[in-house]
């Protein structure tokens, strides 16, 4: 790349106001660049450099500070190939997430809860187009980064020195990554990251089924239960529980149970994938068309006997908003895609006293 232009981008990244370091790779800015020809404001932003627009986007239309570490996780993004986008090019996305980059039609995201626990992080997703759910990545940007740094290190990649004085840069004396900090360890790419680096639901996923590969249920079974411990909130480890217990003879009372548990967090976060929704459906005794009416009354119900009785307007507009997602998912009402859920979910939370988030969802 021209030292011109190299000296061009960098001018630009130094007007913000956000202080990221250390400076970008210039793997990175070859990728950004080769994927740059949008048009109009979109092209505009992805010049001025991905960070700062991911970092812009965050603090002033999605109303969450951006992570310290965003930029350390943004460039080993796109340098194992994945391209930058503008944050509300797609709204065809789930409401709540905020793209950072993609990999065809698969986006790496953030997810904006309407109701964040208070100092917990940002978690990163997986999203596509389309009525779909979420697939949980890691519950923090900094875990994220910190992962792709040991995975480059472990795959002999020919920038593990960068990526591990990326991510250092960030992380605290006690976890800072050493060149071979995994061989070292002598378990295996997942179990370090299990141990040393966070939770990822693919690894508890991974060390799941070398359990039941060696004829350990009880092992797979503490593991996929630990599992639904860590990720609070979500339905995926509760999914692949049900689906550990479905291949287990005399487990159908828990696996029914753990389909239960896993529809009563929110839809969207119980899998990506269709099939995988109607085996928990399944496992429950019900059906998409049995959720889809369920769920799209309880979105008209508007309690006004509820509300009567003390429960606050506000928090009746939430729970509206919870059952709206869930029923679009599930299907029915004219829904399409999730484009079409945006207006009357905004209008939800601006009922509730949510306007930042509502201008969020409307965008």
């Amino acid at each position: 790349m021209p030292r011109v232009l190299l000296a061009f981008l960098a001018l630009l990244g130094s007007s913000t106001s956000y202080a990221f370091a250390p400076p970008p790779h210039p793997r990175s800015l070859k990728g950004h660049l080769r994927h740059s020809s949008r048009q109009n404001l979109v092209a505009r932003h992805l010049l001025q450099d991905p960070v700062t627009t991911a970092a812009d986007f965050l603090q002033n239309e999605a109303g969450i500070p951006p992570p310290s570490d965003l930029s350390a996780l943004i460039q080993l993004l796109l340098y194992r190939g994945e391209e930058s986008v503008f944050p509300s090019e797609n709204t065809e996305l789930h409401p709540l997430v905020i793209p950072l980059t993609k990999s065809g039609d698969e986006y790496t995201c953030l997810l904006r809860w309407p109701t964040p626990q208070e100092g917990a992080p940002v978690p990163v997703v997986k999203a596509r187009p389309g009525l779909s759910g979420l697939k949980l990545v890691a519950l923090s940007t900094l875990d994220l980064a910190h992962r792709l740094a040991a995975e480059e290190d472990h795959g002999q990649g020919r920038e593990a020195e960068w990526a591990a004085s990326l991510v250092n840069a960030y992380l605290p004396a006690e976890k800072q990554y050493v060149r071979g900090a995994v061989e070292k360890v002598g378990y295996g790419l997942e179990r370090y990251l299990f141990l040393k680096v966070g939770s990822f639901p693919d690894v508890y996923k991974f060390l799941t089924e070398f359990h039941m590969s060696k004829g350990d249920q009880a092992s797979a079974l503490v593991t996929a239960e630990k599992a639904y411990n860590t990720f609070n909130g979500w339905g995926q480890p509760y999914m692949e529980y049900c689906r550990l217990l479905q291949g287990m003879k005399g487990r159908e009372l828990e696996m029914r149970d753990a389909a239960f548990a896993a529809l009563r967090t929110p839809l969207w976060t119980v899998a990506d994938d269709d099939g995988d929704l109607e085996m928990v459906l399944n496992a429950a005794k019900s059906s998409r068309e049995k959720a889809a009416d369920k769920f799209w009354k309880l979105y008209e119900d508007e309690r006004l006997q509820e509300v009567k009785q003390g429960k606050l307007p506000e928090q009746v507009a939430l729970d509206r908003a919870a059952y709206l997602m869930d029923a679009a998912l599930v299907g029915g009402n004219g829904i399409r895609s999730w484009s079409d859920v945006r207006p009357p979910l905004a209008e939800l939370y601006r009922e509730a006293g949510m306007r930042e988030l509502a201008d969020f969802v409307k965008r």
